[in-house]
């Protein structure tokens, strides 16, 4: 690899950004059973802080796709969430 390949591989590192979903923090299962997790999500308040501690370990992901329409309103045009201030992740609205 040339010098200008890892350049441009370096730069596109650091544009690299994840969307995790909601879902992945809480309990899963499938239509033949739960599968429980201790220290899982009960809500979106815990998912969005989950998904929030991920994102201060990785740097990479700062946006949460949520598995459905949860009950609140979006807050200001910066789209934080606005159930917990302290959040630094984002929900994508389109």
């Amino acid at each position: 690899m040339t010098e200008d390949s890892h350049q441009r591989v370096r730069n596109a590192l650091d544009h690299f950004e994840i969307e995790v979903p909601s879902w992945g923090f809480a309990d899963t299962g499938t239509r033949f059973g739960k599968f429980l997790q201790d220290g899982a999500a009960i809500d979106l308040a815990d998912k969005l802080s989950d998904a929030s501690q991920v994102h201060k370990l990785t740097g990479c992901c700062p946006k949460v796709a949520l598995h459905v329409l949860w009950p609140f309103v979006i807050a200001d045009s910066s789209k934080k969430s606005p159930q917990n201030a302290k959040n630094v992740v984002e929900i994508p609205v389109t």
